[in-house]
């Protein structure tokens, strides 16, 4: 990783001003723009906020080390996972439907691990679901007598 130094940053906007412009004549020159295939960077689609592509139950989960005997219940995590990514350049890591993961610890095992997106119409339609209509309160004002 470069040093953000005051000279590393004069030396960077030099190099990107001279790149601007043809040599000694002070023309400006476009940058070339990237062909589509050329591979881009993505850091919100990779490694840990990759989204979870599909529905999953596993059961008895291996386990790298030792998980305390003493800990047991349930772990749950509620956060945002992308279904059906149109363009990856418009993706952040905070934006997406709902997805529920849970792990069940027992006497130093894994034993279960689920996700579950959560269930809007969106997401009901997304993944060719009937859409479930919800009963809305209804707020009725007392009649004056």
């Amino acid at each position: 990783m470069t040093d953000h130094t005051r000279r590393n940053v004069l030396r960077g906007a030099a190099a990107i001003t001279a790149a601007g412009t043809l040599a000694g004549t002070g023309t400006a020159v476009r940058p070339a723009v990237a062909a589509p295939s050329a591979p881009r960077r993505f850091p919100f689609l990779k490694g840990a906020f990759e989204p979870v592509t599909e529905e999953l139950t596993a059961f008895d989960l291996p386990v790298t080390g030792r998980v305390p005997r003493a800990l047991n219940g349930r772990y749950l995590r509620n956060g945002p996972n992308v279904l059906g990514l149109e363009d990856p350049r418009a993706h952040h890591w905070m934006l997406g439907e709902g997805m529920v993961h849970g792990v069940r610890l027992r006497e130093g095992r894994a034993e279960w691990y689920r996700n579950r997106w959560v269930r809007s119409s969106q997401v009901a339609k997304k993944l060719g679901e009937p859409v479930r209509v919800r009963c809305r309160r209804t707020t009725s004002r007392a009649t004056p007598m």
